[in-house]
């Protein structure tokens, strides 16, 4: 049984969320299965500055770091912040198994500080520490809830930081006294729980986090189904099956097409995927809708294990989930819900809508807040998580797979209906509220050709802008040049700089006057800059609730909101390109252009390229040009008001229109028209093969982690690895495989997006690389244009091209402290300023962007 000094806990499950309280030291003995610890006196070293996203900046490694100083003594160490200027250590108990800590005015004078820093001067950081003890060796499941990530001694593990109960791990300790130390996050405020369990007997633990489609008037809206499994083994977990062991209605069938599985590594959590079928319809629903099938999940030789996932029924006018394949093969899901009415000949227009951050898109709340237009389909894809990417990079992507899927498949309507509802994918009005809202600026002003209307609601312009960066802990001593390409790195999601594609599209603007979450400013900016670019001072219509804050009744759809869509819902045509328009971009991988042009290639990465286009005649336009290699035009769509040109005069040079894959390209001193079916991006850098680093996560196929086994640090290579696919699964349901180099297939490798940890020392397959990589080797030292770097202590992170278009990522270090900065240089979630390469140097890890040696775009 688990023990502590004033508290008993016995639960039957292991993975339930445990609570916890402070640093007293709590013990742990054998004992029945599922008894869980809440670990309940914490020492607790706060508050300290932070920034949103900010990497490799915590103040304690000045003295030290976490792990060196002298733990819950009377040492206190600078501190913005706290009044008086020093911060030290307390001893907290929590309740009901969650630590809070608030610090009062007259500790931190937070209305003094917001009153001239905002809502950014309220952001700290600390270290929270607890025991506990095992009277022998045993295997545990931990999880900590609330904080940004913590340890179990040394090793770096997940945390569950939305309370969404989908991240624990198993791990198989010695006996005696182990520690927690969890990195907290807080806004003023701060809450976490952490928990410790004895492990299940079972080979893995079933994660509360299943993916099925909907039943719609008696069939499957679709075929994938994904369950997740975690591998409570010390050792590999290979060979898994999944069967339909027996479902609820009698009459009927389903089988299970069976997918590849790949080994899984101890700890590792992965989502199973799998496609079923239904061999007889309709499918019977029980009194309370729902459809049961029982899945048996087997591996190794371990007995099986059912689970019972439960399909609900739906009509085809209600709201209805499908699940698909997104784009790296993972499966996600989406609701839809379809017109009152039979589509018009050209089929209905789409509504595409983006929910805000916290909320599941298929909660009837969300789907429910729109109500069901007469002749458009409304659709609600996921961002991969309810905050996912913050509607950037993969999620991003997921919006746009999401919505391709959907047109070109339209799940969950029958064969005779599909005629009559057809969605048409040329048509679509953007929405979508808070961070929806910002992923509605991000989708139509990237990706502006086939909007017919623009509504976001709530919606912050970037995150530098929302949380804003200023108050970054490594500005004081970062050369100005560096935070100039840390910018760039994340440029490409300032929706702001892409304002020019929104002219000629009819945009509203909807917000409640007193919401405090996203101020108005946001979307007033957003509304002035199109103005202004459209030379109407109302273009844009502004619906500012008087009073109302930043969810209310009505905010995404009321009577004036439902005017607009009634206005420009029932279209057969896209809206006319203006006689001026002006193509942007600062990172071709992630926009599409306007007007059917779309830059390619930049003369220099990540910063602004344009062209402005004058429509001279329907027949022939005028291009000039600023920072742009490369540009593609080619018709845009069936619906699109206005065709291509006939003749396109380019920065004086004339040339008669050929369509893409041909491209226009900058060589020297004057343009030259490329015919090559597109060839070209084989040989030169093309979108697919722009940075930053993140890009490698956009890959069109299963994330692959390869660590190297060929030195001392396998192990730990192989834990991070582990860390690293666990939290690319919790942030976006990432689908990650993990091998040992020496396991590894480098030619299935080019097809998919691979992270290698470690060089050609340590890693064979980057080994075999390096003849390609723009990072040279001599012994374990590297370079970078020949400046050597051989320093303990010092990490990189770098993108580099595999395979004829594919992108990989390499993290290595001189020692086991420069991989570990490596790893946190790679992002794991949205806004992460690493470009295409960074230098992670002795500073880094108490300094942030200061501590970078050397960074850039390749």
């Amino acid at each position: 049984m688990i023990t502590q000094f004033h508290c008993w806990l016995l639960l039957l499950c292991a993975i339930a969320v445990a609570p916890i309280n402070a640093v007293s030291r709590a013990h742990i003995v054998n004992s029945p299965v599922g008894d869980v610890l809440t670990l309940d006196t914490w020492d607790i070293l706060a508050p300290f500055p932070s920034a949103a996203r900010e990497t490799g900046a915590d103040p304690i490694q000045a003295w030290g770091g976490i792990f060196e100083i002298p733990r819950a003594d009377s040492s206190t160490y600078p501190s913005d912040i706290v009044n008086g200027g020093f911060a030290g250590w307390t001893t907290i108990t929590g309740a009901a198994g969650q630590v809070s800590i608030q610090y009062n005015d007259t500790f931190v004078n937070w209305p003094l500080i917001e009153s001239w820093a905002g809502s950014a001067g309220s952001s700290w950081m600390g270290w929270g520490l607890s025991d506990f003890s095992l009277d022998s060796d045993s295997a545990v499941v931990v999880s900590c809830q609330g904080a940004s990530y913590f340890y179990v001694d040394s090793r770096l593990l997940n945390s569950d930081k939305y309370y969404s109960g989908i991240s624990q791990t198993t791990l198989y300790l010695s006996q005696g006294t182990h520690t927690f130390f969890v990195l907290i996050s807080g806004s003023e405020t701060a809450q976490f729980g952490c928990s410790v369990a004895l492990a299940p007997k079972d080979p893995w633990v079933m994660m509360n986090d299943v993916l099925v489609p909907d039943v719609v008037d008696g069939a499957l809206a679709s075929e994938w189904i994904s369950i997740v499994v975690s591998n409570n083994l010390n050792e590999s977990l290979s060979s898994l099956q999944v069967d339909v062991t027996s479902i609820s209605d009698p009459n009927n069938k389903v089988t299970v097409t069976q997918q590849f599985y790949p080994t899984l590594l101890q700890g590792q959590t992965y989502a199973v995927k799998f496609a079923v079928q239904s061999t007889n319809l309709p499918i019977e629903c029980s009194s309370a809708n729902q459809f049961n099938i029982t899945l048996g999940l087997s591996a190794d030789g371990f007995p099986v294990q059912t689970v019972d996932v439960v399909l609900s029924c739906k009509q085809f006018s209600d709201p209805y989930v499908f699940t698909f394949l997104d784009f790296d093969q993972s499966v996600q899901y989406s609701p839809v819900r379809a017109p009152a009415k039979e589509c018009p000949s050209g089929g209905c227009p789409v509504i595409l809508t983006l929910h805000g951050a916290g909320v599941e898109s298929k909660y009837s709340a969300w789907t429910n807040a729109y109500q069901q237009q007469n002749y458009s389909w409304i659709l609600f894809p996921t961002n991969r998580r309810n905050y996912g990417w913050d509607w950037q990079g993969p999620g991003l992507l997921n919006a746009l797979t999401t919505l391709d899927y959907f047109v070109n498949n339209l799940p969950g309507v029958n064969a005779t209906a599909k005629k009559l509802f057809y969605a048409n994918p040329d048509l679509i009005l953007y929405a979508g509220h808070s961070m929806g809202g910002h992923g509605c600026w991000t989708i139509s002003t990237h990706y502006p050709d086939k909007a017919i209307a623009v509504v976001p609601a709530a919606g912050w312009i970037s995150m530098r802008l929302y949380q804003p960066y200023f108050l970054r802990i490594g500005n004081s001593w970062t050369d100005p040049y560096v935070q100039m390409i840390m910018t760039q790195a994340i440029s490409d999601y300032d929706d702001d700089f892409y304002t020019p594609h929104l002219v000629g599209i009819p945009l509203m603007i909807r917000m409640g006057s007193d919401d405090d979450n996203v101020p108005p400013y946001h979307l007033r900016r957003m509304a002035r800059l199109v103005d202004e670019l459209s030379g109407n001072p109302h273009n844009t219509l502004v619906s500012e609730i008087p009073g109302q804050g930043h969810w209310f009744n009505g905010v995404v759809d009321d009577p004036i909101i439902q005017a607009f869509f009634d206005e420009n819902l029932p279209v057969k045509a896209l809206p006319a390109l203006p006689s001026k328009f002006t193509v942007v971009t600062m990172n071709p991988a992630t926009s599409g252009g306007k007007g059917g042009i779309r830059i390619q290639q930049q003369l220099f990465p990540f910063r602004a390229s344009r062209i402005q286009v004058q429509r001279v005649s329907n027949e022939t336009w005028t291009l000039r040009t600023e920072n742009v290699k490369r540009f593609t035009i080619a018709t845009v769509s069936p619906y699109a008001s206005t065709d291509i040109p006939q003749t396109i005069n380019v920065d004086g040079q004339l040339f008669n229109v050929t369509e893409a894959p041909s491209s226009y390209n900058f060589v020297g001193s004057s343009w030259q028209l490329v015919e090559d079916n597109g060839e070209w991006v084989k040989t030169e850098r093309g979108p697919n093969r722009y940075g930053p680093i993140e890009q490698v996560l956009h890959a069109s196929n299963t994330i692959t982690i390869v660590f190297g086994t060929q030195d001392g640090l396998a192990s730990v290579r192989q834990e991070l690895a582990v860390y690293m696919a666990n939290s690319l699964y919790y942030q976006a349901r990432y689908t990650v495989n993990v091998v040992a180099d020496t396991e590894a297939n480098l030619t299935a490798l080019t097809q998919s997006g691979a992270i290698f940890l470690g060089g050609p020392l340590s890693n064979i397959i980057v080994a075999s690389l390096a003849p390609t990589l723009p990072v040279q080797y001599v012994g374990s030292d590297f370079s970078i244009n020949n400046r050597v770097f051989n320093e303990p202590t010092t990490g990189i992170a770098y993108l580099a091209p595999i395979g004829n278009e594919a992108l990989c990522a390499v993290l290595d270090g001189t020692d086991e402290s420069g991989l570990r900065k490596a790893i946190q240089l790679f992002p794991l979630l949205s806004s992460i300023s690493t470009p295409d390469f960074a230098v992670a140097g002795p500073l880094y890890g108490q300094a942030g962007g200061a501590g970078l040696l050397a960074l850039g775009f390749w």
